[in-house]
C-alpha cells in the first residue's frame, strides 16, 4: 500500500503546529541510495519504507533537539538511514533482535520501531516494538504493516489525540487509545 498520501497529511500537521522534531527531518533519499545502504544485510524492504525514505531521511545528526522535541507521535524519532543501518548491524550483532527486522523509528531511549524484511515471513511487513527494559529480546507485535501505523498515527492527529505544543508532542491518552485499538494487531 502506497503511503505517499499519509505523509502529506502528517507534513501538514507537522508543519501547520510547528513541530520541532519535523523541522529538524532531512530531505529524502532516493531509491539507489537506500538501495545500497541495505545490499549487505539481504534484506527486503516493503515497498513503503523505501517511500518512507524517499520522502525524509531522519534528523540531522547535528540535531542539539532533545527526545521530547524530536517526537513525531510517540516511539516517533526519525533517525537517518545511515544511523539506522548502524543500529541494525549493532543491535543484531548482540543478538537483540534477529537480521529480518530493520528499525524504522526510535523512542531516543533504546527503544525502536521496527519492520519485518523477510519476505518468506509470514509476517512480512509487520510492525514491531522492540523494548529490551519492557520485552527483553522478545518483540511486540503491533501493526500489519507500515502503512497501517501511519494511517492510525494519522487518524490520532485528525481527532486532535496527537498534537504539538510549542512544537513538542502532547498526546490526549484516552482519545489515542480508542484509536490505537482499532488498528493495532490484538493480544493474544
Amino acid at each position: 500500500m502506497q503511503i505517499t498520501s499519509v505523509l502529506k497529511k502528517l507534513e501538514k500537521f507537522f508543519t501547520d503546529q510547528h513541530s520541532i522534531g519535523f523541522a529538524q527531518l532531512q530531505d529524502g533519499i532516493s531509491l539507489v541510495e537506500i538501495e545500497e545502504r541495505i545490499a549487505p544485510f539481504n534484506l527486503s524492504f516493503p515497498p513503503e519504507v523505501f517511500e518512507l525514505f524517499k520522502w525524509k531521511n531522519g534528523i540531522k545528526e547535528s540535531s542539539d533537539e532533545t527526545i521530547v522535541d524530536s517526537l513525531l507521535f510517540p516511539w516517533g524519532i526519525m533517525e537517518s538511514m545511515d544511523r539506522l543501518v548502524d543500529v541494525y548491524k549493532s543491535f543484531t550483532s548482540e543478538g537483540y533482535f534477529s537480521k529480518e527486522y530493520f528499525p524504522l523509528f526510535t523512542s531516543g531511549g533504546g527503544d525502536y520501531i521496527l519492520v519485518n524484511c523477510n519476505k518468506d515471513d509470514d509476517f512480512y511487513r509487520y510492525v514491531y516494538w522492540h523494548s529490551l527494559a519492557l520485552y527483553g529480546t522478545e518483540l511486540d507485535a503491533r501493526y500489519d504493516s507500515l502503512s497501517t501505523l501511519l494511517q492510525c498515527i494519522l487518524e490520532c492527529f485528525e481527532a486532535g489525540a496527537y498534537y504539538f505544543e510549542g512544537g513538542a508532542l502532547e498526546i490526549e491518552e484516552d482519545l489515542a487509545d480508542s484509536i490505537l485499538e482499532k488498528y493495532q494487531i490484538p493480544e493474544v
